[in-house]
């Protein structure tokens, strides 16, 4: 993502000086709005982790969400594979979000 925002800003660089002034403005606009929404989520992802876990030590996979993205649809299951992101629970923590006290392990649960 921070290479978009840069790219986006060197465009707009580019446009200043040689180039239509409402594109330059639409791709600083963007770059903004970009940088806006970054931080945003950022804060709304703290602010949930917070009301999880509290002051535990998050997940290193997960950063403390208990869920994560797989890069294809064999998850922790196990199943056969195909070429998707998806996304299920963190196979570390196994849905906690801590570090400190990760919850039993679906894998043993099924056996």
């Amino acid at each position: 993502m921070t290479d978009l925002i840069e790219r986006l800003s060197a465009e707009a660089q580019k446009y200043a000086t040689a180039g239509p002034p409402h594109i330059r403005d639409l791709l600083l606009e963007a770059a903004d709005e970009i940088e806006r929404l970054r931080n945003a989520r950022e804060r709304v992802e703290r602010d949930l982790i917070e009301m999880r876990i509290g002051n535990a030590t998050p997940c290193e996979l997960c950063r403390g969400l208990g869920v994560r993205a797989y890069g294809s649809t064999a998850t922790w299951r196990g199943g056969a594979g195909g070429q998707a992101i998806t996304s299920d629970v963190c196979d570390r923590c196994w849905g906690s979000g801590t570090t400190d006290r990760p919850w039993p392990s679906h894998r043993h649960l099924l056996r």
